[in-house]
């Protein structure tokens, strides 16, 4: 005897079939899967948490499953199958957004199936805490450090399978609008727009989704000209894009209707040689050139440093014989640079200054030094190897350089009197700092200190209260957090926070 299978899946209704023929016919529930729980109408997850579901079943051992979602407002987007149990355990590396949830269970004898679809949002973990930049055995990840304290490892390699050669040297994070072209199955190209995060390491360069850490582009995919050679050496970031050095020449990436999220061709290096070291303006960027000893402005829709200076300097007045020790913007929000300072020292007699050049008129084709302050010989500052200065820029801050031998302490130097305040902060013992951060935005009253360091293979993060308006911080820590890992340096993303130097 011959057997039909009439299964209406869209109507639910079974049929009978109008033939001459000796047929048996059998109702849908007798082969088809029977989903006796109901998905919720919607489900919201965390990127990088679990989002459990545990539909019952009856059909047995003769069953399959598949869980997929897809965007719902790409609807032509290639569905992403993020399971193939019956139980969804899923970890959430899907981009944050809304999506369509669907579960399918199909009878493997009779090909038959059924469907239940639901609402998913997904949202990031990623929208306040620290990024801490690591290495452990010549290859570089990140650990995350949440708002509630906890540590996920890892974050590369759980979320794309892979972390990076290398030290890591720079990261920068954006929130504009940063636009690439995607390709899907079908061949069509569509724009998306993303806040990245680039990670460089000593060895290479890949731009991430920052609500997710998702990869976007690889180092062959963020040139319109892939490099001949492959020396990253630094990314910073400003309101409008990026700048790359890469084997001593500059390149930028702009946030407009032509970049495509790609780096442009290098600029005219001439006899130039860049220190790994800038200072993002609101556009633009400041760098030192070691030959001839002389700040430069980058402007990057202008094709040609800039190095006119305040009339009060002589024109071209250089720092020949200088060495620069450090160099960094100073935020007046956590998104916008009022000023910058760069440590700089003579290799002749071992004079000192810091000098102040200013990045903020860039766009308007104007690039001053701001000031020059001579360092007395012997100060301790000098000794340093790990700065930062206080983040309130001119006006709403203090002029205060905090530094770290590279041992257990944290000391500071007020430009403004000429003033070292010794052992501002202790670590425990044994403890080597590698990286220092005041945080500050006055508009969104955020204001801390945060310390990171290395002991025997792991990082240490301690995070400190300010002492009021003061530039002096509160010596106990509020929070320490801990992972595996050289640390090299870390960022602190904040919800309202645009970019981070």
């Amino acid at each position: 005897m011959k057997k039909i299978i009439t299964l209406l899946l869209a109507a639910s209704l079974a049929g009978c079939v109008e033939d001459t023929g000796n047929y048996e016919y059998l109702a849908p529930d007798e082969v088809s899967p029977v989903i006796l729980s109901t998905l919720e109408d919607s489900y919201e997850a965390i990127s990088l948490e679990q989002l459990v579901i545990d539909p019952e079943i009856k059909g047995g051992d003769n069953l399959e499953y598949a869980w997929y979602i897809y965007p719902t407002l790409l609807a032509s987007a290639p569905r992403d199958t993020i399971s193939h149990d019956r139980k969804l355990d899923y970890t959430v590396t899907a981009r944050s957004g809304s999506y369509y949830l669907v579960f399918k269970a199909t009878d493997k004898e009779h090909g038959t199936s059924v469907y239940q679809h639901s609402m998913l949002s997904i949202s990031s973990i990623f929208s306040k805490g620290f990024y801490i930049h690591k290495h452990v055995n010549g290859r570089a990840d990140m650990d995350f450090v949440d708002r509630d304290g906890a540590v996920s490892a890892n974050i590369l390699k759980q979320v794309n399978g892979d972390d990076l050669p290398g030290k890591p040297l720079r990261a920068s994070y954006l929130n504009n609008a940063y636009r690439y072209e995607v390709t899907d199955a079908a061949g069509d190209v569509t724009k998306e727009t993303a806040p990245v995060y680039i990670l460089c390491t000593d060895e290479d360069v890949s731009i991430y989704h920052a609500d997710n850490m998702q990869l976007i582009r690889s180092w062959d995919e963020i040139f319109f000209e892939v490099p001949a050679v492959k020396k990253p050496q630094g990314i910073w970031a400003s309101m409008d894009g990026f700048m790359l050095l890469n084997n001593n020449t500059l390149q930028f990436m702009q946030f407009n209707t032509y970049g495509n999220g790609l780096f442009g061709y290098p600029y005219p290096s001439g006899d130039y040689r860049y220190a790994p070291q800038a200072a993002s303006g609101y556009s633009g960027y400041c760098v030192f050139d070691e030959v001839a000893g002389t700040f430069l402005g980058y402007y990057p829709r202008i094709k040609a440093p800039m190095t006119e200076v305040n009339p009060a300097i002589p024109p071209g007045h250089n720092y020949y014989d200088y060495d620069l020790l450090w160099f960094r913007s100073q935020p007046l929000y956590l998104y916008v640079a009022q000023n910058t300072f760069a440590i700089i020292k003579s290799r002749v007699d071992n004079s000192a200054l810091i000098v102040s050049p200013w990045p903020h008129y860039l766009q308007s084709n104007y690039f001053i030094i701001g000031g020059e302050y001579p360092l007395a010989a012997g100060l301790g500052l000098l000794d340093g190897k790990v700065f930062t200065c206080h983040g309130g820029g001119a006006g709403y801050g203090h002029n205060v350089i905090y530094y770290s031998t590279g041992d257990n302490n944290v000391h500071y130097y007020n430009i403004t009197n000429q003033m070292t305040k010794t052992a501002a902060i202790t670590l425990p013992v044994g403890e080597e700092i590698v990286y220092l951060e005041h945080v500050y935005d006055f508009y969104y009253g955020v204001n801390f200190f945060y310390v990171l360091a290395n002991k025997g293979g792991d990082w240490f993060l301690h995070v400190y209260d300010m002492e009021g308006a003061t530039p002096d911080i509160n010596p106990t820590a509020v929070a320490t957090h801990t992972g595996h890992g050289a640390a090299v340096n870390a960022v602190y993303r904040h919800p309202d926070m645009h970019m981070n130097f």
